[in-house]
């Protein structure tokens, strides 16, 4: 296999091909208020307002997932107070993780399954989500552990601060640090096994203590099964094994999990211990992207699958075998890779940017909009996401051809035809509709 030195430019390279694809979905429109919207909606609030405030959908920042590390996002709005500047942190961030995954693996085939992993660009080309950071602090994680650092775990703990399911993902990661210990009987390893389990469960408890999420739709839509509530969940979640069997054992989720195999080579040992909660977590779930392992529910898979990968390839004798498992892996997330180039409308953005720059321009104004525009225009104190605040909008700007979510696309028509009756019709054309609130207008 080809060890040897990399040239910085590699990374920095990859850096630029991520940065010019997303920079180019946003630019057509293929970026979403869910979740790249939202995310720049609360740290402009968190910036500009001192507040933890989701504008777009009109709640507290942390109404459905409970991300304190925004507060470290939103200084990043000093430097470009523009959605982009999200693109480029998150781009940033997956070829970090490169770096170091190449420091500890040395091995090239190993950073270039990873830089091409269909799991990686499922995370990267949609939208933003802190989460992803995750992706970083793991590899970085895992590069202490192989440098025999005494403090390996302040990573793995800090993740924490990302997303309210983390606590359950680093109780698996302390799981294996534990096996390692046996296997090794090394002291730091307990050390710091303890240190991740017990700052994990101390965490989990008091933040499902004090944090009372307003928005369970996740949980609703995601695991119906369950109960709503996060309470309900965990109480129902082992009291029917035979539930569990059924909706973890269906063909389609088994095809998705051999998949998911194959897209690391299967290179599988005792690290897939690392990867039970995460693809347990995904299976469980009824909603299509979680168990096909797409968009931000792969991020947590990738560094631990990786390094399940590097960790399988060392103990493997027959390098020549190896190889060719590299190379079938490649295909397998070639297959997989996501369309960047999806829905790329060039005639359409184009008119898009002539018809919002005038709104664009008025910070004043109280606009609302559907999910394909509102990341162009949430850089302003009132701004709403298509369905909220409809009637406490200046001017509602539709986009007809990129749908109305998450209303389902036969109610399209419907919509526009209410709204034609309700509001005054400014503009009309090519599917892009912009209504003006008049009695709204009038009361001020």
């Amino acid at each position: 296999m080809w060890k040897g030195k990399v040239d910085f430019s590699l990374f920095l390279s990859f850096f630029f091909f991520l940065t010019i694809l997303k920079f180019m979905r946003f630019d057509y429109y293929n970026e979403g208020g869910f979740d790249l919207g939202n995310k720049f909606s609360i740290l402009w609030n968190i910036k500009n307002k001192v507040i933890v405030w989701n504008s777009l959908n009109n709640c507290h920042g942390f109404a459905g997932h409970f991300q304190p590390i925004m507060y470290f996002f939103a200084i990043f709005l000093y430097i470009w107070e523009n959605p982009k500047m999200l693109l480029i942190l998150q781009n940033l961030i997956v070829v970090s993780g490169a770096f170091f995954l190449y420091k500890f693996s040395k091995n090239l085939y190993i950073v270039l399954l990873y830089c091409f992993h269909f799991l990686l660009h499922e995370v990267v080309h949609y939208d933003f989500h802190p989460e992803v950071l995750s992706i970083f602090l793991f590899l970085l994680g895992f590069y202490l552990y192989e440098r025999k650092s005494n403090l390996f775990c302040l990573p793995f703990i800090f993740s924490l601060l990302l997303k309210e399911d983390l606590p359950f993902i680093l109780l698996g990661i302390s799981l294996y640090f534990l096996i390692e210990f046996f296997a090794r009987k090394e002291k730091f390893i307990l050390i710091n096994s303890i240190l991740i389990f017990s700052c994990s469960l101390t965490y989990s408890i008091l933040l499902f203590s004090f944090w009372k999420p307003e928005i369970s739709i996740p949980l609703k839509t995601h695991y119906p099964q369950f109960g709503g509530g996060y309470v309900e969940f965990f109480s129902n979640l082992f009291k029917n094994p035979l539930k569990i069997a059924k909706i973890l054992f269906k063909w389609n989720k088994i095809l998705n999990f051999i998949k998911l195999l194959a897209s690391f080579g299967f290179f599988i040992g005792k690290e897939f211990a690392l990867l039970i909660i995460p693809v347990f977590e995904n299976l469980l779930s009824e909603y299509w992207r979680r168990w096909q392992f797409k968009v931000q529910y792969a991020t947590y898979l990738l560094p631990l699958g990786i390094y399940m990968v590097y960790k399988t390839y060392e103990k493997v004798k027959d390098k020549k075998l190896a190889k060719y498992l590299f190379y079938f892996a490649f295909i397998i997330n070639f297959i997989f890779l996501p369309n960047y180039f999806l829905m790329i409308k060039k005639r359409h953005s184009k008119l898009l940017d002539k018809v919002l720059k005038e709104y664009r321009e008025k910070k004043n104004l109280v606009l609302c909009a559907n999910q394909n525009i509102v990341p162009h225009l949430c850089a302003r104190e009132s701004i709403y996401q298509f369905p909220f605040g409809v009637n406490e909008s200046d001017f509602i700007i539709l986009d007809k051809q990129w749908g109305f979510y998450p209303f389902p696309e036969e109610f399209k028509d419907s919509i526009l035809k209410e709204f034609s009756r309700k509001f005054k019709i400014v503009y009309k054309f090519d599917g892009i509709y912009i209504f003006e609130n008049i009695r709204k207008r009038r009361r001020f």
